[in-house]
C-alpha cells in the first residue's frame, strides 16, 4: 500500500486533474445535500462554504489514494473479469459516495465545534472509510471461497 501511496503522490496526482474531477463531482453533492438539509452553502474553488463555516478540500479528500488501493487489491483477487468489474464499480461508487457523506458532515461540523470536527476528520472517517475497503474485499474474498 505504501507503495502505490508513492507512485499515486509522486507521478499521478502532480500530473492528471482526475483529483480536481472528483473533487468538484464531491463538492457539488455536498452542497446539493446541505442545502438541502436547510445550510446556505456553496463551492468556490476547492473550498466548500456552509453558513459561516466549511472546509478546504485537498488533493488527499478525492479519496484517489484508497481508490487505487481498492482496485489494486480487487485485481489481485481471484475472479472471473466480470466479477471484477461489478466490483470495482460497487466499491469506487461505495467509496466516492462515503466520501460525499463525509464532506457533508465535516462542512455540518465546521459550525459546531473545531475539536470535533479534527477528531472527525483525522481519525474516525478514516478509520470508517478504511474498514468499508476491508469489508468490501472480505466479501470478494469468501464469495470467492464459495
Amino acid at each position: 500500500m505504501a507503495l502505490w501511496m508513492g507512485v499515486y503522490r509522486a507521478f499521478i496526482m502532480p500530473h492528471t486533474s482526475a483529483d480536481e474531477f472528483i473533487l468538484r463531482i464531491v463538492g457539488i453533492i455536498a452542497v446539493f445535500i446541505l442545502t438541502n438539509l436547510g445550510y446556505s452553502s456553496n463551492l468556490s474553488g476547492r473550498n466548500l462554504n456552509v453558513e459561516t463555516g466549511g472546509l478546504w478540500l485537498g488533493d488527499n479528500c478525492s479519496g484517489l489514494g484508497i481508490i487505487g488501493i481498492f482496485i489494486i487489491l480487487t485485481l489481485l483477487l481471484p475472479a472471473s473479469p466480470l466479477r471484477k468489474q461489478i466490483h470495482l464499480l460497487a466499491g469506487i461508487s461505495g467509496i466516492i459516495l462515503l466520501n460525499t457523506i463525509r464532506m457533508v458532515v465535516l462542512a455540518i461540523m465546521s459550525l459546531k465545534s473545531r475539536w470535533v470536527f479534527d477528531i472527525n476528520h483525522t481519525l474516525i472517517f478514516n478509520a470508517i472509510v478504511y474498514t468499508f475497503v476491508l469489508v468490501i474485499i472480505l466479501m470478494q474474498v469468501k464469495s470467492r471461497a464459495n
